[in-house]
């Protein structure tokens, strides 16, 4: 079988605000970059996961909004009332 097309290397480049460190490794076709947010922590993710906006960050934006939290009154009585 003809091999196909060298991927592209994405090593140096900017994408969604995270700097593409360096390759890390390849799992059934699909490949993992070390990548540095831009809070400067450094974590690894699939670069089609990068390019397609479902990953912007390491986690630190979500860390940082406050409103992702639930209110964590789901047991009250007054919630049951209320879902009723």
């Amino acid at each position: 079988m003809k091999p196909g097309p060298k991927p592209k290397d994405w090593t140096g480049a900017l994408v969604n605000g995270c700097a593409v460190l360096r390759f890390d490794r390849a799992e059934r076709l699909r490949r993992w970059y070390l990548v540095r947010c831009y809070c400067g922590n450094d974590f690894t993710v699939r670069i089609d996961l990068l390019l397609s906006l479902h990953t912007r960050s390491c986690g630190c934006s979500l860390k940082a909004r406050k409103n992702h939290l639930t209110h964590g009154g789901r047991h009250t009585p007054e919630y049951q009332t209320w879902a009723r």
